[in-house]
């Protein structure tokens, strides 16, 4: 089962790899057009939640900037922490992708900078084990809106604070670790509706393609 495991996240990471590698080299022909209205994308930036980060959860997330005040943002984390001798695991997988709105005066004078809201799709697995007792989830899936601000450090840098609302459901195992397998004390449903996202994201923009084209920003 964990060799499956594997090979399904590797597929997710070598399709997210591809799907930022492509939408960054389609950049500089997009930006060559003549008026920011007629661009398909007016930037990207790249980001890290520091709140995973504090949790030793390795994370990176990509959002695309377009016209009229809208971002796509696809974001994915990971953590493969263990200690065999003492039976401790903390792994996780998880992944979103979200459409966001800017709005407000901040949000029409600089780039992802003030008020946004949005709507997302998140999935992911996990196994976490304490105390020779373990939890282990092979896939949940939830659906939710979310609320953020991002304050300008200056044109490229930012601070962005996100909180969502939403429900997750899959199903979950206890267990306990024994001779080298997994015995499962309990499976239960999980159903869940409430806060499912929390965001203090570093933000870099690393292509502002609308910058010295005619029409300025919009």
């Amino acid at each position: 089962m964990k060799h499956k495991t594997h090979n399904r996240v590797r597929g997710w990471i070598r399709s997210f790899i591809l799907l930022t590698c492509t939408a960054w080299l389609h950049q500089p022909i997009s930006a060559q057009t003549e008026n920011v209205s007629d661009r398909k994308i007016n930037g990207i930036a790249v980001k890290t939640n520091l709140l995973y980060d504090g949790a030793m959860i390795p994370n990176i997330a990509v959002e695309f900037i377009f016209p009229q005040l809208w971002s796509l943002n696809a974001s994915w984390n990971t953590a493969w922490w263990s200690n065999d001798r003492k039976h401790r695991y903390w792994r996780t997988y998880g992944a979103d992708i979200e459409a966001r709105k800017w709005f407000g005066k901040k949000a029409h004078e600089q780039m992802l900078g003030g008020h946004h809201a949005g709507f997302f799709l998140m999935g992911g697995m996990y196994d976490f084990e304490w105390g020779h007792t373990g939890y282990k989830n092979d896939l949940y899936l939830g659906i939710g809106g979310s609320y953020g601000y991002a304050v300008k450090l200056n044109k490229n840098l930012s601070f962005d604070f996100v909180i969502g609302l939403g429900c997750v459901g899959g199903t979950y195992y206890k267990y306990k670790p024994q001779n080298g397998s997994y015995c499962i004390l309990e499976k239960k449903g999980l159903k869940y509706i409430g806060p499912v996202k929390a965001e203090v994201s570093f933000v870099w923009i690393i292509g502002d393609f609308t910058k010295g084209k005619k029409g300025g920003r919009k």
